[in-house]
């Protein structure tokens, strides 16, 4: 394997990664506030967030805006709703979020909510990674992602692993 080859495969984020620390990292990041130095889309003058979870919400987690309140984003962890969803980064963002390893990194993807749990829909084209160890994030956007990952049918996923999972779907 060239140097190439190894870079490449290094800069591929997936499942596995996200588990070997995903719930000790999130609390790590819940209790701080997180720095996106190129803001998120449409919301680039937004640098820095805090995140909490709602446990009666779960598995959803808030993302809500330290400059302005009224400035908030429902997230969700993207390998719940698809287990095999992959994210690619590239060299760029890997240096842009310090990334020194890749089990300090969370995925999360922001939520659409939609007028039922029906319609509601996960972007998995532009999620959001965090590195816990630095508290620096960004959006990473997947241009070469299948167009279907743009609106991601959230109770497709949740809804049908509810049923033999237990996953608190209900929303108040």
């Amino acid at each position: 394997m060239n140097m190439t080859q190894t870079v490449a495969a290094d800069l591929l984020y997936t499942a596995s990664h996200q588990y070997n620390g995903f719930s000790k990292q999130l609390e790590v990041v819940l209790e701080k506030e997180i720095s996106f130095p190129e803001g998120i889309s449409a919301f680039e003058d937004y640098k820095n967030f805090t995140f909490r979870k709602e446990p009666r919400l779960k598995p959803f987690i808030y993302m809500h805006s330290s400059l302005d309140p009224e400035v908030s984003f429902v997230c969700v962890d993207p390998f719940i709703l698809n287990p095999s969803y992959m994210i690619q980064l590239n060299s760029e963002t890997y240096s842009n979020i310090d990334v020194q390893d890749m089990d300090d990194l969370i995925a999360l993807c922001l939520v659409s909510v939609g007028r039922d749990m029906y319609t509601t829909t996960a972007n998995l084209m532009s999620p959001i990674l965090i590195n816990a160890r630095s508290l620096k994030a960004e959006q990473v956007i997947m241009e070469d992602a299948e167009t279907e990952l743009l609106r991601y049918n959230v109770w497709n996923s949740i809804g049908q692993a509810s049923t033999s999972t237990n996953f608190n779907t209900k929303v108040n």
